[in-house]
C-alpha cells in the first residue's frame, strides 16, 4: 500500500508533516535556551512565561503532526524499501525516541502545570523558583535528546 498523504517539501523522502515537525523541532530548541537565558539571566519573568507558553504550545503542535501522521499513515511506505529491507538501527532509533519522546511530552505537561498552579501571576519570585527551575533546565536536557533522536530517526528513515 503507498502512502496517500502530501509529500514534504524538504527534499527528502517525508511527508509534509514530517517536514514540519522536523522544522519546529529545529526552532523548539533556541527559543528554549532563549526562554532560559531571560529567566536566569535577564530576570524577566514575565518575558520568560510568555515565551516558554509559545514554545510549548509549538512542540505540541509537532508532537500533535508527529502523532497524527505516525498513527494515520505506515511511515515505512515513505522509505522507498519493503519493510523487510529497512536496517534494524531505523527502527531502534524509532524507539528511543518514542521513548524521549513520550518522557519529555509527560515532563512537560507536569511541569507547565504545577508552574501554572504554583507561579503566581504575572509571575514573581516564589517558594516553587528553585525546583521550578531545576525541572526546567532537566527538561531542557530532555528535550535536547528528544530531538536529537527525532532528527536521526528523519534522517536514517527518509535521508539515507
Amino acid at each position: 500500500m503507498g502512502y496517500h498523504g502530501i509529500d514534504g517539501f524538504l527534499g527528502s523522502r517525508a511527508s509534509l508533516i514530517y517536514d514540519v515537525a522536523f522544522l519546529l523541532e529545529l526552532l523548539v530548541i533556541p527559543l528554549y535556551i532563549h526562554s532560559l537565558a531571560l529567566l536566569l539571566v535577564g530576570h524577566e519573568y514575565q518575558a520568560h512565561k510568555r515565551l516558554q507558553l509559545v514554545v510549548t504550545a509549538m512542540f505540541a503542535v509537532a508532537v500533535g503532526l508527529f502523532a497524527f501522521e505516525f498513527f494515520s499513515y505506515d511511515w515505512r511506505t515513505l522509505v522507498g524499501e519493503e519493510a523487510d529491507a529497512i536496517p534494524r538501527i531505523t527502527y531502534m532509533t524509532l524507539t528511543i525516541h518514542l521513548a524521549f519522546l513520550t518522557i519529555t511530552a509527560t515532563m512537560w505537561l507536569v511541569l507547565l502545570i504545577n508552574a501554572l498552579r504554583k507561579i503566581p501571576s504575572p509571575p514573581v519570585p516564589c517558594e516553587f523558583g528553585a525546583t521550578y527551575v531545576f525541572w526546567l533546565v532537566l527538561l531542557g536536557l530532555q528535550l535536547f535528546i528528544s530531538t536529537l533522536t527525532g532528527w536521526e530517526f528523519y534522517l536514517l528513515a527518509f535521508c539515507f
